[in-house]
């Protein structure tokens, strides 16, 4: 800055008071000498504002898939099932950015299915999940575009009403999303995504049947983080 300020009040002072004015080629290397400074100043602002932070945020998912059920009898043909789903999500999610804006973040979800059947059954799935952000700079400073992948471990809450056994059945996810963050001050930032969640169940045998169950489905997602920076 200060060096900025030097080369400005220099080009001034000889432009206005001087007997002998700068030349053309003196005047030149001046402006080039200042248009290198404010290029300087702009990556090192851009620099500061990529710090690494950690961030804490909540977020809301609405969207719809399907329940699906394969079943394969013992000597006997697979025949699959399915039925379509609305899905409410919420999720509580604490992450870490790093210098190059990528992030890692862990999450906790609560997932609310309603089954499209003639009684609007519902079904509650929890999980935690790790996913990884590739986030991409836009020309403005307020605006990230990212896409992300992940993998998660899911319960499926009071599973006994729909299979054999008396524990809640355990699932692995896998996770895909792209979106975007939006600066909102120094400390907040809106995020807008578009999410995809696979979850497979673990094998569950019914007298002589092989059962495997999976939830799939996609959702808009709106959510706020609260970053602990140090702007």
């Amino acid at each position: 800055m200060i060096k900025k300020l030097t080369l400005v009040i220099i080009l001034l002072s000889q432009l206005a008071f001087s007997e002998t004015p700068l030349t053309r080629s003196e005047t030149e290397r001046l402006i080039q000498k200042l248009q290198e400074s404010l290029k300087e100043e702009k990556k090192e602002e851009a620099k500061s504002s990529s710090d690494s932070f950690f961030y804490l945020g909540y977020g809301v998912g609405v969207g719809g898939g399907t329940f699906s059920l394969e079943s394969t009898p013992s000597g006997g043909a697979t025949t699959l099932s399915e039925t379509e789903t609305e899905v409410v999500t919420g999720t509580l999610k604490f992450g870490y950015a790093q210098e190059n804006n990528n992030r890692w973040e862990l999450s906790i979800t609560g997932v609310e299915v309603t089954l499209d059947d003639t009684n609007s059954t519902i079904q509650n799935l929890s999980g935690l999940d790790i996913d990884w952000y590739a986030v991409y700079d836009l020309d403005t400073t307020t605006t990230q575009l990212y896409w992300s992948l992940g993998f998660g471990s899911y319960v499926w809450e009071e599973s006994n009403l729909w299979v054999v056994g008396d524990e809640n059945v355990k699932g692995v996810s896998f996770n895909l999303g792209v979106g975007a963050f939006f600066e909102m001050g120094e400390k907040m930032e809106l995020e807008l995504a578009y999410r995809i969640k696979g979850i497979g169940w673990q094998e569950i045998i019914s007298g002589t049947t092989q059962e495997l169950y999976a939830h799939g489905y996609s959702q808009l997602f709106v959510g706020l983080n609260y970053r602990f920076n140090d702007n």
